[in-house]
Order: C-alpha cells, then structure tokens, then sequence
C-alpha cells in the first residue's frame, strides 16, 4: 500500500514540473508587435541621413586600423542612393549649384550633396563670365569621363555648359532632369563632344531657348539627330549649330517650329557626310541670313531650297561655298525678293552644271555679286538674274571653262561699262549679250559681244 502511494506521488510531481515548463515557455516567446500596432516607415531623407550617419561611423571605426575583411564595393551604396534619390519629387538646392561626384569613368550630377564613397566629389556653379565647366582644373580628368548619370532635379547656372569638351562621352543619363530655368541659350551645350554617336533631347525642356548656336558644334561622331518632338518655337539663332558635324548624315527638325529663325550662318558648315537634305518645308518666315550654311559639305549632291516662305531672306553669300561634289539645287521657288548678297554663293561647286533662281521682282538696288560662280568648272547654264541689280561683277565668272553663253543684256553696268574682270578664264565662251549702250572694255572679248536692243 506504501509503493503505491509512492508511485502516485511521483507520477503527479512529474505532470506538474512538465506544466509549468510548459507555461513558461509559452509566455517568454517573442511573438512580435501586435496587427494593430504597425510601425510608421522611414521618409526618403532617414534613410538618407541614416546612411550618411552609418557611413561617418564605420569610418570613425576603421581610422588608423587595418583592414581585416573585404572592404564592400562603394558602387553598391551608389547604386542604393541613387534609387532613392531619382524617386524624390523635391529636391531642396541653393540655385545654379550642382553637386558632383566622379567614380570609375561616370560623373554623376546630383542637386545634393553626394556621399563619401566617390573617388572625387564637389560642387560647380558659374563664375563671373564662365560658360564651359573646366572639369580639369577642379580635378576630374575630362578625357576619363566616359558616361555622365544625373541622379535627381538639377538647376545649373543658365549657359553654364557642363557638357561641353568631355570628349569621350559616349552616354547621358536621365537627361529629362537637367532643368533649364531662366535659360534662354544652349550655345555650346554639346560643344565638342567628340564621341557622341547619339543624343535623345525629347524630355528636356526647350520652350524658353532662343540661341541654339554652336549646340553640337565639333560632335564629329554624331550620325544622326532626331528633333522632331524638341520645342524650337522660341528659336532665332541656329548659326553653327552642327558645324563640323563630320559624321552627320540625316537631322528631322519640326518643320513649324522655326517661324522665329533670323539666321542659320553654316548651320552645317564642314558636315562632310551629309550628302542631301531638303530645306523645302522648312517654316523660314523670319530668316534673313543663310550665309556659309553649307559650306565645305565635300559630299553634298543634293539640296531642295524650294522654300516660298523665305521673304525676308537676304544674305546667301559663300552659301555653298566648296561643295566639291554638289550637283543640283532646286530653288525655283525660294524666295529672293529681298536678296542682297550672293558673294561666293557658288565658289568652287565643281560639279553642278545648271543654276536657276525664281524671277522674282527684286527689292535691292544693288546686290554684292563678287566671286558668285567662281570655279564652278562644270557649269554650262548659269542664271544671271540676281545680277541684274549689281554693279560689280569681280571674278563672277572666273575659271567657269565651259560656260559658253552669258546673257548680260538685263545687267546694270555703271557707265555703260561692264565689268571685264568677272569674264577671265572662260576658255569656251563664244557669246556675250549685251543691250545697245552697255560695252566691254576689252579687245579679246569684243568679237564676241552681240547686241540687243
């Protein structure tokens, strides 16, 4: 009877002991914050200022130590702020500073401050007359500067050309945040970016921008340009815009958006790939001077100038100046009522054999005809209309070895006179035209001269 009391005894201790162990378990678990007790997420800026923090500290850490374990690639924490900074609406920035940041061949361009992983950072803005940022000088080695990232909203001094002389960059990144306020020229903006094959300007805001000269200047490995969806309603200067463009084949511009151009002075001067380009729809109601705009195109065949809103166009001198291989240029009905300038608009195209103008009535007096047809060594036909208001005639005519007939009876000469030194090195002219009362004063030529009342 005793055994068993004891056994009853000993079974009972043991469910107690196991219960309680039980219950303390059960009440020390962690079992995390209750549904209805979530916790507030961190803002865009903690996390940012948390990182800066967590950095400054580790570094704290690791003053005057040796490294002992693998030291964690900085792009990671780059890449890390940069998805939280592109995703900020709003970025706090005094106006015309950019922060800066240089690391393995890629600028990056931010409207804060940038953190401490970087090979080089600093901020630029312009100074005094500055308009091209000298990377060189604030110790960032232009020619290793390969790809530019703009991380957030950006405000750059206007004019201030942070682009301009990377001549091995090759990309540019969420250019739609490079804010263009108070800006009204992007004269040099892309100037002598050497190894730019391609640019997308769509997002970048333009509405205010009236010069846009010199923008792509010296970009010789852009091939092509597609500004079709760019605003240039605002547009007066396009001078120089893609000269020495040397790969430049094919450019689309919004045919509407250039009512406001007054000049396009060698827009595509030295592009020595274009070989065609229609300027035919080309909305030109302002534009008053085309001179040298296609000079020295070396590959240029074909031009379409048949533009009747040109009404207050009058300087077209040396406009196809060296064009060695143009052939043809439609103009019948561009419009030259206001011409006044033609000096060395033809000068050494030594392949085009036919030229003719539209006859319209002509508003100048006196247009400057000096050099016009000067070494167009294949011209047969030339048009002489725009000569008739012009009272010099220098070297108009000179090495043109197979023209054989000149028309010069509607010519005004001064005196009766013509002037003999725009006939040299004519080797097959048979014929002169001349009305009665107009003379050569020269010998050779006389026997040539036929007159018309």
């Amino acid at each position: 009877m005793k055994t068993i009391f004891t056994r009853i005894m000993i079974v009972t201790f043991i469910l107690l002991h196991v219960s309680c162990a039980a219950y303390l378990c059960n009440n020390t678990v962690d079992k995390g914050p209750a549904i209805n007790e979530v916790e507030r997420p961190l803002s865009d800026e903690e996390i940012y200022e948390m990182s800066i923090k967590q950095n400054g500290s580790q570094k704290n850490k690791n003053d005057g130590a040796p490294a002992v374990t693998e030291i964690q690639n900085p792009m990671s924490d780059i890449e890390r702020q940069k998805s939280q900074l592109i995703s900020k609406k709003e970025v706090k920035q005094e106006y015309g500073e950019v922060y800066f940041a240089f690391l393995d061949n890629t600028l990056y361009l931010s409207g804060i401050e940038l953190g401490n992983d970087f090979e080089i950072k600093g901020k630029v803005s312009k100074k005094d007359n500055e308009i091209i940022v000298p990377w060189n000088s604030i110790g960032v080695d232009e020619n290793r500067i390969t790809k530019v990232t703009i991380m957030n909203e950006i405000h750059p001094s206007p004019s201030l050309c942070i682009f301009a002389g990377l001549n091995n960059l090759l990309e540019i990144e969420n250019l739609e945040f490079y804010k263009l306020n108070g800006w009204n020229s992007l004269q040099d903006f892309f100037h002598n970016c050497k190894s730019l094959k391609t640019i997308d300007l769509d997002k970048l805001d333009t509405k205010g921008i009236e010069d846009w000269s010199y923008m792509f200047d010296g970009c010789t490995s852009l091939e092509s340009i597609n500004l079709t969806s760019v605003d240039m309603s605002n547009a007066v200067d396009l001078s120089h815009m893609f000269n020495n463009c040397s790969s430049l084949k094919v450019i689309a511009l919004k045919n509407d958006m250039l009512k406001k151009v007054k000049t396009i002075h060698k827009m595509f001067s030295d592009c020595v790939s274009l070989e065609k380009i229609d300027l035919s729809t080309w909305f030109f109601n302002s534009l008053e001077d085309a001179s040298q705009v296609f000079s020295n195109c070396k590959n240029l065949i074909y031009v379409n100038l048949n533009n009747p809103t040109t009404v207050n166009l009058k300087d077209m001198s040396y406009m196809f100046n060296d064009c060695v291989k143009l052939e043809k240029v439609d103009m019948k009905s561009l419009d030259i009522r206001n011409i006044s300038d033609v000096r060395g608009m033809f000068t050494n195209t030594d392949c085009i054999s036919e030229i003719e103008f539209n006859h319209i009535e002509l508003n100048n007096i006196n247009i400057y005809a000096d050099d016009m047809y000067n070494g167009c060594k294949n011209l047969k036909k030339p048009d002489i209309y725009v000569l008739k208001n012009s009272l010099s005639l220098k070297r108009v005519f000179n090495n043109c070895p197979n023209v054989e007939e000149v028309d010069a009876s509607m010519i005004a000469s001064y005196n009766g006179a013509i002037d003999i030194l725009g006939f040299s090195g004519m080797s097959k002219l048979n014929k002169i035209v001349l009305k009665r009362g107009q003379r050569i004063d020269n010998g050779l030529l006389a026997s040539k001269v036929l007159y018309v009342d």
